[in-house]
């Protein structure tokens, strides 16, 4: 697994700069942990003034934040549980998420179809709707709306329609999650954060038995440097041994779960719209997404022991999701093999009462351990900017940290690529005069927002970089220049599977094939063009 030697070269020299930086000093926070809360955090207390530092082990949302089901969802089953705060704040977020990162935060209809004799009933399902639809911001237009069973029919022919009682149709919103994450660290970044992936703490530092920052280690170099500050988080998930001296999560009483998705191609299943149908096993609530080429289905709920890293949709899972889509869709008669590709990621969820893991709600924690150590526990993407205004408050407040020298974050406040100007339709231009084909403009905006127009320097200093990685993709040679110099990537992964979803694209096209475990595998051919693109043998 290698770079090309320009962009080894290229995110040598960014990495050397920001471990310099990371080195310098000694900070207000120091975030552990650079997930989708770790990341919220971090650009929360940047923006609030506070001198912050984060470090991830890996990569930026290598973990449960970017093996998520990719919804930003106002949590519809939530109020079977009466989780009706719950619920209105995530529509609130969920609005307020879509207006801040429009090109990573999507509406999408989804369409709950009704069937006689299930449970709930169809009358139970209308009128839990209709608080559902009332829940949420009075801004957000609405698309809830009831169907007939003819209606549902025509709008979802592949639906089963034996018992077919009518449907809902509602919006949500999906997203990138990883995308989500990098675009959050660097809001953090550019308001004065220092964030360093493949950075791992080794040990807490302790004096007078507080906890006053972390012996941390570089991976790549094997380098070993303290970083101190005056507060630390954890907001490590199931990652959370280890912050502390004691080697406990700091996280109180956590019930891990794993969530597994499969993919398929969107021609064996071409659906019009994202699909919520009910398991035939145990009824619980699973939904078919569409994007692009492919369809995912998920997401499965599962007690988890072990390590996180280690979680992948077993035989049993994928068996579990593809029982469900064929008796939803029958006429697809779907089958294991055509699954092409999975993922699992591992949820840290606050533990009530022994509850059955399905029924915990996404609720999230705040706990201040004995150290003074700040753990995060619970929440889900969607919340994940209350979870850190919640947090820096409590930092605030609790460790007499210098207050915010600038209001918190409005909830307006855009991620770097939602930032349109006026000359949007220009910089579409532009990329069509460097030689871009629409599909790849497309690409490139959908995927980067304002910040595609980067692509034109880059694609005039190496044209050569505008060719696309393999035919049936739009993805180009340039974007992997672009994760190197503007999105902290390091390893080719980081670009196939985070930066963008061309490992996922690649399998559809059947350029690679496999379940998750096997895609990093299957990607060795993708990474070994990476390591001879065309024609590209200067430094950058």
């Amino acid at each position: 697994m290698i770079w090309p030697r320009s962009m080894r070269k290229a995110a040598s020299t960014l990495r050397e700069a920001t471990l310099t930086e990371l080195t310098s000093g000694s900070y207000d926070v120091l975030i552990v942990g650079g997930g989708i809360t770790g990341a919220a955090i971090a650009r929360e207390a940047a923006h609030a003034g506070l001198r912050v530092a984060l470090i991830e082990q890996g990569d930026y949302a290598s973990g449960t934040s970017g093996r998520s089901s990719r919804l930003i969802h106002g949590g519809l089953r939530y109020l079977k549980d009466m989780r009706v705060g719950l619920v209105t704040a995530s529509l609130e977020e969920q609005w307020a998420l879509a207006r801040s990162a429009p090109h990573l935060v999507r509406p999408m209809p989804f369409l709950l179809p009704l069937y006689r004799r299930a449970s709930p009933s169809p009358s139970a399902m209308r009128l839990g709707m209709g608080v559902y639809r009332a829940l949420g911001p009075a801004a957000a237009a609405s698309t809830h709306r009831r169907l007939s069973a003819d209606a549902v029919a025509r709008q979802e022919p592949l639906l089963a329609a034996r018992g077919l009682a009518g449907g809902l149709l509602h919006r949500e919103y999906v997203t990138h999650d990883a995308r989500l994450v990098i675009e959050t660290i660097l809001a953090a970044r550019a308001n004065g954060a220092v964030t360093a992936n493949y950075v791992e703490r080794r040990e807490p530092l302790v004096e007078r038995g507080r906890v006053v920052g972390v012996l941390a280690r570089d991976t790549a170099s094997g380098a070993s440097f303290a970083i101190r500050a005056r507060v630390v988080v954890n907001a490590t998930g199931p990652w959370g041994a280890g912050v502390t001296r004691r080697g406990g999560n700091g996280n109180g009483a956590l019930t891990l779960t794993k969530g597994a998705h499969a993919l398929i191609r969107r021609l064996r299943l071409p659906l019009r719209q994202a699909v919520t149908f009910p398991s035939p096993r145990d009824g619980r609530s699973l939904f078919a997404v569409p994007q692009d080429a492919f369809v995912y289905r998920g997401t499965t709920e599962t007690p988890y022991q072990g390590d996180p890293a280690g979680a992948t949709a077993g035989p049993d899972d994928i068996e579990y999701l593809v029982e469900a889509a064929s008796t939803a869709f029958p006429a697809c008669g779907l089958r294991v093999d055509d699954v092409v590709a999975t993922w699992a990621g591992v949820r840290p969820l606050v533990t009530a009462g022994g509850r059955d893991p399905n029924r915990l709600s996404r609720r999230y924690a705040l706990r201040w351990d004995r150290e003074g150590v700040l753990s995060i526990s619970g929440g889900k993407l969607t919340l994940h900017r209350r979870i850190a205004r919640s947090a820096v408050t409590a930092i605030v407040r609790k460790r007499r940290a210098p207050g915010p020298r600038r209001p918190m974050l409005a909830d307006a406040a855009a991620l770097p690529g939602a930032m349109w100007s006026t000359t949007s339709a220009e910089t579409c231009s532009s990329l069509a005069r460097v030689g871009l084909a629409p599909a790849t403009i497309r690409h490139l905006t959908d995927t980067y927002g304002s910040r595609a127009g980067a692509f034109i320097a880059i694609v005039r200093e190496r044209p050569e970089w505008a060719a696309r990685i393999a035919e049936p993709v739009p993805h180009i040679w340039a974007e992997a220049a672009f994760a190197v110099r503007h999105e902290m990537a390091v390893e080719p992964q980081d670009f196939l599977i985070r930066r963008s979803d061309l490992s996922f694209r690649l399998a559809v096209e059947g350029v690679q094939t496999g379940p998750w475990p096997d895609i990093q595998r299957a990607t060795r051919a993708a990474e070994a063009r990476m390591a001879s693109p065309p024609r590209v043998s200067a430094s950058m």
